[in-house]
């Protein structure tokens, strides 16, 4: 299951104090978060345990040295994420390091929880899904917080499903395409649509529809096998079939309908 873990950077300009961040965990969770810090020469590493997850949060005091450009700009989750990423002057890597839990929705749900007792509070900065590589401004990832605090005392699952599976859409003569990255941790093969002739919305409104589905029913689609899909405010039937995507580099299901 490690290959399923979470894993995001977080850019920041100001210092982040991990104390806060144990004290976001105590008001907005109610966990007393009790951590273990190792120094080395250019980063320092939290570690600690919540629920049944091992985690560890690694701060740098430099630039992120892979250069990130193209898919800061291209974000559509933030108002003001290039000035951010050339201002940044340390970063974070957040990660689960051992788990027990075998609910993947779970595990992204306690970990969207941490990383919003990180950002908390900081203004500017941009978190960095290192799978789906999407990037989020610090505000719109809190904009989900009251969300996440109702479902947490109902307890209830929930986690911000768009920040982990990147919808990507193409237009190449008029006909649009669409396919996701980082939906394989959910359902074991990304999704490809086509060369559909419908508008780039209505082929977003699609796939999140089965990314939903897929991911609140932990029922995964897999190759041959036929579900609805919404389309000109009906339902019409559509069928799975695996290919190798050679744009992915690898199989995938082609959704066809």
């Amino acid at each position: 299951m490690s290959n399923s873990m979470p894993n995001v950077l977080v850019l920041t300009i100001d210092k982040i104090d991990f104390e806060n961040v144990v004290k976001n965990m105590k008001n907005d969770w109610n966990y007393q978060c009790e951590y273990q810090v190792n120094e080395e020469k250019k980063l320092t590493s939290y570690v600690f345990e919540y629920s049944n997850l091992t985690f560890v949060c690694s701060e740098f005091n430099s630039r992120f040295p892979d250069d990130l450009h193209s898919e800061i700009i291209e974000s559509r989750y933030g108002e003001n994420m290039e000035n951010i990423y050339n201002r940044h002057q340390s970063f974070w890597i957040v990660s689960i390091a051992e788990c027990t839990e075998t609910d993947l929705r779970i595990v992204y749900m306690m970990f969207t929880r941490v990383i919003m007792s990180i950002i908390s509070g900081n203004k500017e900065c941009i978190i960095y899904d290192t799978r789906s590589k999407v990037a989020v401004e610090s505000y719109v990832y809190l904009s989900m917080y009251n969300n996440m605090k109702i479902c947490w005392e109902q307890n209830k699952t929930f986690f911000p499903t768009d920040f982990y599976v990147n919808i990507c859409i193409e237009e190449i003569n008029g006909i649009n395409s669409g396919y996701t990255i980082g939906f394989e941790i959910f359902n074991d093969y990304e999704i490809v649509i086509d060369e559909e002739d419908i508008s780039a919305n209505e082929l977003r409104i699609i796939m999140k529809y089965i990314i939903g589905n897929v991911i609140s029913r932990q029922d995964k689609i897999g190759n041959g096998d036929t579900f609805p899909i919404p389309l000109n405010g009906q339902y019409e039937d559509a069928i799975s079939k695996r290919f190798k995507c050679e744009k992915l580099s690898k199989d995938a299901l082609a959704i066809v309908f």
